[in-house]
């Protein structure tokens, strides 16, 4: 097994924990409860929340850009890797339609589901 297999399988279970907090929160643009810090609702401002707490768990310092943007870095340097992603979800319409809750991550068929798990919540976590 090479060190980024082993490296992934070390973090699989915390991972996979944080993935399912992220989609746990329907992140869905909300104007109704957009307020200062949240120009995008209330769900938006809560995953930003628990994302921050996910990356500063892991070492890195959080900066949240008045609710529009946050970014999360591991030093001061000026050498980096940027890595671009979104944490918010498109509408899951009515949810009497779904076989399952789209805001509950699941296993099913050595397939992870749940909204946001590979657009784009799924990607964040493993980068």
């Amino acid at each position: 097994m090479d060190k980024i297999t082993a490296l992934i399988k070390h973090y699989e279970k915390d991972m996979l924990a944080d993935l399912s907090k992220l989609i746990a929160i329907p992140s869905i643009r909300d104007l109704d409860t957009k307020r200062e810090g949240a120009p995008f609702g209330e769900n938006i401002d809560k995953v930003f929340k628990e994302f921050t707490m996910i990356a500063q768990k892991l070492g890195f310092k959080v900066r949240n850009f008045d609710g529009y943007a946050i970014d999360a870095s591991i030093n001061e340097s000026d050498d980096y890797i940027g890595i671009l992603a979104h944490l918010d979800v498109v509408e899951a319409g009515d949810l009497s339609k779904w076989t399952s809750d789209p805001f509950k991550m699941m296993l099913e068929e050595g397939l992870l589901k749940g909204r946001g798990v590979s657009d784009d919540k799924g990607p964040l976590i493993i980068a």
